[in-house]
């Protein structure tokens, strides 16, 4: 991930970690004295929950319920950084950046990016267009899109223009390196731990996810976390030391799944 491209400005920084031995962020010693952030809902807004639900509001029971499962996952989390040394810090889940509506930035900049990339390709490919791969694919749609193609069809079809476009994605990139900037700052902390959000993405901003478990029904969970720009070698210690603490990971059953698999071939 420390490679450059031309074609993408962004990585110009990333030549920064060209050459590290990431190896080495996985000694103990590399996550001394790092400040971790575990995002829980204050007691507070959870007390005036519980006292709206006394007072007769109805439908609260299982916001409560919820935000308290969370805490405690956060919590539970936090008593295992702790365990391995370093200092936990709470934070309020409010003030952790959400990620707002990508969905119409994904769509018509799914049209820009395929047409550019298949325009650098010259010759190289009979098809050099979105539109021409939607012909392609209707021409024998049940084989080259059985399963339908939604994304592509609305794609091709966006009505937003480039400049929109660039504006809005300019706008959720600000937004969420501000937030997360200024989430980093007020608390004094290296990686914010965080399943609520999404808006790292918007960031630019790496993450990692650690195995914490299964769920109720047995599906595997992760525990992830966020870092500031280029933090690669600090979510790499904390991860590290996550790992080895919770030892999350559940091993499948494979010979149920087979077990499974033939029951479904017969």
């Amino acid at each position: 991930m420390t490679g450059t491209d031309d074609n993408d400005p962004a990585t110009a920084n990333a030549a920064t970690l060209a050459g590290t031995d990431f190896t080495q962020f996985l000694e103990p010693e590399a996550a001394e004295g790092l400040r971790i952030g575990i995002t829980v809902t204050s007691d507070a807004i959870i007390q005036n929950l519980k006292d709206q639900a006394d007072d007769g509001t109805k439908g609260l029971q299982e916001s409560i319920d919820m935000f308290e499962a969370q805490n405690e996952s956060a919590r539970a989390v936090g008593a295992v950084l702790s365990a391995a040394g370093l200092e936990v810090i709470e934070v309020d889940v409010g003030d952790v950046p959400l990620q707002g509506d990508v969905s119409p930035a994904l769509t018509h900049g799914y049209k820009l990016a395929i047409n550019e990339f298949l325009a650098d390709l010259g010759d190289q490919v009979t098809i050099s267009s979105l539109e021409e791969i939607l012909k392609y694919n209707n021409s024998d749609r049940k084989n080259r899109a059985p399963y339908g193609q939604d994304h592509l069809d609305a794609s091709l079809e966006s009505s937003m223009s480039d400049e929109e476009f660039a504006a809005m994605r300019d706008q959720m990139i600000g937004d969420a390196q501000a937030g997360f900037d200024t989430l980093f700052e007020k608390y004094n902390i290296d990686v914010i731990i965080n399943n609520r959000t999404q808006a790292y993405a918007h960031a630019g901003y790496p993450a990692i996810t650690i195995p914490s478990g299964t769920d109720g029904t047995r599906q595997p969970v992760g525990t992830i976390l966020i870092g500031p720009y280029l933090s690669e070698p600090v979510l790499i210690a904390v991860g590290h030391a996550l790992e080895q603490g919770a030892q999350g990971r559940v091993e499948p059953n494979l010979e149920a799944t087979m077990e499974l698999i033939e029951a479904l071939a017969e």
